[in-house]
């Protein structure tokens, strides 16, 4: 009860504090569980100090830190991060946005990416974890892409109201908070652009399934919406067999592919049915590198 108590008043009188300690015990219980995993990558892959960067997918080419993040870092340089998106982010690639709001960005995966890939948009990124923002600002450096990234804090109704332009992406994984803050009702501006949502269990609405039946009924009438299921990595790893098989075993590379999702995780591509880029969608860079 006291333990609670303080907890609350911690939130209420110095959230920010609040934040990097949690930020800190966050990357210490991922630490103690996935540490190995990464130098083993490390050692394998980019010997003799070599600066990581992502071996393939759709960000084929990005530097990238090597660093505790918000989950896992060898399957981003890896490149079979959310294998289960690949063509979804080609496809944002080449509808040419002018604006991507990355919502949860962590330390800059896909903000960094995207912003690498179509070097006409600007992006917004967004996260409440202090790490992930110093994060996010260090890969934009270590991509020059700097200059078309603003790391931002904790993402309002009114913020992504006032964000939202013709062309705009909302690019959305928020650990639940996607059911307040993804609200048609609050931020009309929704039911214009196009969004890609990570589906989380929130304990006011129930499982995950559940939320993902509440945001894809908000959005029913306004977009197309295509669900996307989490998958094993046996397909990526038979089809990328030259790139690891050299340096580590196949349970080796199972286990450092391993996201630990739930067996039901979901995505949400919903496309606003008002839009249509494919006559003005710009054409798409090569892959990096």
């Amino acid at each position: 009860m006291i333990k609670a108590m303080l907890w609350k008043a911690a939130g209420t009188f110095s959230p920010e504090l609040l934040r990097w300690y949690q930020a800190y015990q966050f990357r210490r219980r991922v630490s103690s569980s996935f540490s190995s995993d990464q130098r083993l990558v490390r050692e394998r892959f980019y010997p003799k100090d070599k600066v990581p960067f992502v071996l393939s997918g759709p960000f084929k080419g990005m530097r990238y830190i090597d660093e505790l993040v918000w989950g896992l870092v060898p399957p981003k340089w890896l490149g079979a991060y959310e294998v289960e998106l690949a063509d979804i982010v080609e496809e944002i690639i080449k509808r040419g946005y002018s604006r991507i709001l990355n919502i949860g960005c962590a330390e800059g995966y896909y903000a960094v990416g995207l912003a690498l890939r179509d070097r006409a948009c600007k992006v917004f990124a967004f996260d409440i974890d202090p790490i992930c923002r110093a994060q996010s600002r260090r890969l934009a450096r270590l991509n020059q892409v700097s200059d078309r990234i603003c790391v931002c804090g904790e993402c309002t109704h009114e913020c992504l109201e006032n964000l939202i332009d013709d062309k705009t992406l909302v690019l959305s994984d928020i650990e639940g908070y996607e059911v307040v803050l993804l609200d048609p009702e609050k931020i009309p501006k929704l039911k214009q652009v196009d969004l890609l949502i990570e589906i989380h269990a929130e304990p006011s609405v129930g499982e995950a399934i559940q939320t993902e039946r509440l945001i894809a009924d908000r959005f029913a009438s306004s977009h197309a919406i295509e669900r996307r299921v989490a998958c094993t990595r046996d397909a990526w790893i038979g089809e990328h067999q030259s790139l690891w098989q050299d340096r580590l075993s196949r349970q080796e590379i199972s286990n450092v592919l391993d996201e630990h999702r739930p067996k039901l995780q979901t995505w949400l591509w919903a496309k606003a049915r008002a839009q249509n880029f494919a006559d003005s969608a710009r054409t798409s860079g090569p892959q990096i590198g």
